[in-house]
């Protein structure tokens, strides 16, 4: 998968401009979207 530069450094100054970020799984979720979520949440922190 090719990374772009600039549409991560977008992704990353739209969440460091934000004071609140909702991380949202899917309906039932199993344990992978349990561990991406909490995952997400501890790195954005």
């Amino acid at each position: 998968m090719k990374t772009h530069p600039k549409i991560i450094d977008r992704i990353l100054a739209g969440i460091g401009h934000s004071k609140t970020i909702c991380v949202a799984g899917h309906v039932r979720p199993d344990g992978d979207c349990i561990g991406s979520q909490l995952g997400l949440a501890l790195a954005l922190q």
